[in-house]
């Protein structure tokens, strides 16, 4: 109950603060409304566009799905997609996946996780706040408090390199 409370939530930042940035690719019709889920060929298309072409519309379109439905599943297209397309939305869903992959509230989740895991999804927030997506600072607020300083995202993927 409480994790679909909090995707819900999830979900009306995602839609609220999305920033759509200008597509490489723009031959594929994303649609304003959810994909089926039966309709893989075209998931998959959206997932191969997104990719392979920096479409962010493709991406926006896999993410409203995967994102009420398999969060988990998606880890691996988020984390592509922030590493490959520097895409600060996906930075914030790799973090967004791993705080929220336990039960509890992201700044319990993160206290109780292992070091590196805290590290690396620390990283992919502050990384997708220095890009400029607006949900991140949410986040960034109630993880180090408003008005304290922010550290630099370097800092985390600094730490998560440590042996």
């Amino acid at each position: 109950m409480m994790k679909q409370v909090l995707n819900i939530t999830f979900l009306l930042f995602f839609f609220v603060s999305c920033e759509m940035k200008q597509n490489t690719q723009e031959n594929i019709e994303v649609e304003t409304s959810r994909t089926p889920i039966d309709d893989k060929k075209k998931i998959f298309t959206l997932i191969d566009s997104a990719i392979n072409f920096g479409n962010n519309k493709a991406y926006n379109k896999v993410a409203s799905y995967y994102l009420l439905d398999d969060p988990e599943g998606f880890f691996y297209y988020a984390l592509t997609m922030a590493n490959k397309h520097n895409n600060p939305e996906a930075c914030f869903h790799v973090y967004y996946t791993i705080a929220y992959s336990t039960p509890k509230q992201p700044k319990e989740a993160l206290i109780l996780m292992d070091e590196k895991s805290r590290n690396l999804a620390l990283y992919y927030l502050l990384k997708s706040h220095e890009m400029g997506f607006k949900s991140a600072k949410y986040q960034i607020n109630n993880i180090f408090g408003e008005g304290n300083p922010i550290p630099e995202s370097k800092y985390y993927l600094q730490e998560f390199s440590k042996e």
